[in-house]
């Protein structure tokens, strides 16, 4: 734990200084609390929440035990695909959104986890658009919300997590989730370049490529088919991204006219937009790309979900160090711009 000591000030540190305008409020008495911690079983973790009441149920179930509640995060106004207030560190562009503030505090080392909640990609985008680990899933405590899209299609939003460290990630999702960790074995279908040689591979799972819709099209579509899909997959694997680099997915762009809805289509969400709405789970693993990944979508049991983990396991692929030492805050060794 002493070890650790450092980190977790120069992440309280950063968030009271607010450099990013992410943090809505800080709890300045965090660091105390996590000093006193004891448990050496699992590593203390910050974790930052957006900023909505439909997460308490998520937050009552984190604090305590290894996690401590850090920060109240910044997010888009009124739920947009594109929050353009925050800046995206990584691709200098508006930040997706809606979960913004929280995957940017991820993204920079101030929480270890960054919770949201999820309708259209609200957590899986701006977690895809930093690189992030993220998972969404019904099963995680939200409080229920009927709401209608841009696009007219009724939905319930649902919680998620984002994380930087697929450990960490790792982690969270078996405490929330996984009381019981069943042996994995899955039917996988792929819509990828990669061959994916080392899940081809392993015996627990059966790879199969099938051609795929349009995935940058109506999301009413896509929901049927990915309903659809899952009851003869187990698992659906899509290449996204990148995303919100080239044009911005806000559909609140894209209403005006057909050629405003190409251009919408070209920020590289896809599936991630249907997941919540087809009442699945899926997790986001980052590509050695910018703001690139892959989703992995699967039914909404525990084995479903582990054998989401398995997979993502295996297409994991390390993160650049260049980019975790100019941004993320365990990292950071700025010098002081003072000369005598």
């Amino acid at each position: 734990m002493q070890q650790n000591i450092k980190r977790y000030a120069k992440m309280t540190i950063a968030a009271l200084k607010n450099e990013h305008n992410t943090c809505i409020h800080v709890n300045s008495d965090c660091f105390a609390q996590v000093c006193e911690y004891t448990n050496t079983e699992h590593e203390a973790l910050y974790f930052g929440a957006k900023n909505t009441a439909a997460l308490k149920p998520l937050i009552s179930k984190l604090q305590g035990n290894a996690y401590f509640y850090h920060t109240i995060d910044a997010l888009a106004d009124n739920g947009r695909a594109i929050d353009i207030k925050l800046r995206n560190p990584l691709t200098d562009r508006a930040m997706s959104g809606s979960s913004s503030g929280s995957a940017i505090n991820v993204f920079y080392g101030i929480n270890d986890i960054g919770i949201g909640s999820d309708g259209g990609g609200s957590v899986l985008a701006p977690a895809m658009s930093l690189n992030l680990f993220s998972l969404i899933s019904p099963l995680l405590p939200i409080t229920q919300l009927d709401k209608i899209s841009t696009d007219g299609i009724k939905f319930a939003p649902v919680a998620g997590i984002i994380a930087h460290n697929f450990k960490h990630f790792i982690q969270t999702v078996e405490y929330l989730l996984l009381e019981k960790k069943p042996k994995p074995k899955a039917k996988i279908s792929i819509l990828c370049q990669e061959n994916f040689t080392k899940l081809d591979g392993d015996s627990n799972f059966q790879v199969t490529k099938m051609p795929f819709p349009d995935i940058n099209g109506p999301r009413a579509i896509l929901i049927a088919w990915c309903t659809q899909k899952l009851k003869l997959y187990d698992i659906i694997i899509s290449e996204e991204g990148p995303i919100d680099c080239l044009e911005y997915g806000d559909t609140l762009q894209g209403i005006f006219s057909e050629k405003n809805t190409k251009e919408q289509q070209k920020a590289g969400k896809g599936l991630l937009r249907i997941v919540a709405m087809s009442k699945a789970t899926a997790i986001t693993i980052p590509k050695l790309a910018k703001a690139e990944g892959y989703v992995l979508i699967a039914n909404s049991t525990p084995r479903d979900i582990y054998n989401l983990l398995e997979v993502g396991k295996i297409v994991e692929q390390p993160f650049p160090e260049i980019i975790k030492k100019y941004f993320h805050q365990s990292y950071n060794k700025r010098e002081n711009n003072i000369i005598f």
